[in-house]
């Protein structure tokens, strides 16, 4: 049905192979300098979520619970790796173009992936906040970082 579909597109935009798409054309068409920041953002982001994964070790709420996911996932639950990645690129890209309309973007995108996440069956509330409380800190820290080297 649509509203399945809707999900699916929703998660893909929080999936490694999005970023993987978006970061070249950021750096081609828009601009070098934040296309590098991103990517750096991005990797940074992606190694942190894959070390907290393996140390808490949560299972999934399919893994845990007698409910289908709708997409397949596999590893840990915690924290949302798609919400965490999601945090970065769109906050990240939020502050250098300075724009209300893209802040809102951004911030719907946030919460539609994190519903998504939930929705599929592959993450708890718990995981989503986490990831963006992660990415809050990680991206405060690449702002700071940029700040200085300027």
């Amino acid at each position: 049905d649509f509203f399945t579909q809707f999900i699916h597109a929703i998660n893909f935009t929080g999936d490694i192979l999005f970023f993987t798409i978006m970061l070249p054309i950021i750096y081609w068409l828009f601009s070098k300098r934040v296309g590098i920041i991103l990517s750096l953002s991005m990797f940074v982001s992606l190694f942190t979520n894959v070390m907290l994964k393996d140390i808490f070790q949560v299972l999934r709420p399919f893994q845990a619970f007698d409910i289908s996911a709708t997409v397949d996932q596999h590893g840990y639950s915690f924290p949302s790796g798609h919400s965490q990645h999601s945090f970065v690129f769109w906050i990240t890209l939020s502050l250098f173009l300075r724009n209300s309309w893209f802040w809102l973007i951004s911030i719907v995108m946030l919460i539609l992936v994190g519903f998504a996440r939930m929705y599929s069956g592959v993450h708890y509330p718990l995981d989503v906040l986490g990831g963006w409380l992660i990415a809050l800190i990680l991206v405060t820290l690449f702002f700071y970082i940029h700040k200085q080297n300027i």
